[in-house]
């Protein structure tokens, strides 16, 4: 592991609360999902640590095969929420 991560997991590990939390939320939401449950809500609330996971893996680790999975979970993601588009258009819409 580059010094860097290093540096970074174990912050967010001296945090307790963290990690239980963020694998909480992808264990229900990706259930949620799954089963089809306000699967546009749950791909809204994903959305974040799927960009988390790409620059964690851009920024702290080098080398182009630690892009492959990130960059797989980010197509796979956008693949999902492309059916949900006319749901997310007004979230792109300005208020004026």
């Amino acid at each position: 592991m580059p010094a860097n991560l290093q540096t970074f997991m174990t912050g967010i590990m001296a945090t307790g609360y963290f990690f239980p939390v963020l694998k909480l939320t992808e264990t229900i939401c990706g259930l949620l999902l799954i089963l089809g449950i306000a699967p546009a809500l749950m791909l809204v609330i994903l959305a974040p640590i799927t960009l988390q996971i790409l620059l964690l893996h851009s920024f702290l680790t080098p080398g182009l095969q630690n892009l492959i999975m990130p960059v797989l979970i980010l197509a796979l993601h956008l693949a999902a929420a492309k059916g949900y588009r006319e749901v997310y258009r007004p979230l792109f819409l300005s208020n004026k």
